[in-house]
């Protein structure tokens, strides 16, 4: 009790806690140090999946928050989810850091890259994304279906994919040159 009691003073004079909603601990993990730089505020990480647990829990639970922030990606399930709780919420937008942009550069034409996604809805999105930035690539996607990206992960000489594909393509490829996409917060949309 007293712990509880400690950290809610704790929070009156640091600014509070947020809650981040991600989809893995991956991009949690990434995307965490990312939001500390802007935010004067502690920042808890809850699984996208942990979602109705945390909602039914909430009023009991030892832990408060200021605000929820999760990506655009998740903006609507995290609202209708936890909206009910009473407390803001707040999206913000993601996007393919330059270290990953750059990288394209490099590549000769004719190149073989390969797109995994979890979310197939996004997978035409990225395609079209780096078709504008290099459109003399050969390209082809898949979605996480391990027999659908099979055929793909061993056809492809790069990849750019989410966090949750990488295993699919390192059990098959472990040299693989991985790629990320919406691998950074845009600083601007935090400020938002």
């Amino acid at each position: 009790l007293f712990e509880t009691v400690l950290a809610r003073e704790q929070d009156k004079y640091t600014g509070g806690r947020i809650l981040f909603v991600e989809c893995n601990a991956e991009d949690a993990a990434s995307f965490h140090p990312q939001l500390a730089e802007h935010l004067d505020c502690g920042i808890d990480f809850l699984l996208l999946d942990h979602l109705e647990n945390f909602a039914a829990t909430y009023e009991t639970g030892s832990k408060r928050y200021i605000a929820i922030v999760t990506t655009f990606f998740h903006y609507s399930l995290v609202l209708q989810t936890l909206q009910p709780l009473g407390l803001p919420i707040y999206g913000v937008v993601t996007e393919m850091s330059a270290k990953s942009l750059d990288a394209l550069r490099h590549y000769e034409p004719g190149a073989r890259l390969g797109v995994i996604l979890k979310p197939s809805h996004s997978i035409q999105y990225l395609v079209s994304l780096l078709t504008v930035v290099r459109d003399d690539l050969d390209i082809r996607a898949a979605t996480s279906d391990e027999a659908e990206a099979a055929e793909l992960v061993d056809w492809a000489q790069v990849f750019f994919l989410t966090h949750p594909c990488e295993r699919l393509v390192l059990a098959r490829r472990p040299e693989a040159e991985i790629l990320y996409f919406c691998d950074q917060i845009n600083a601007q949309s935090i400020g938002i």
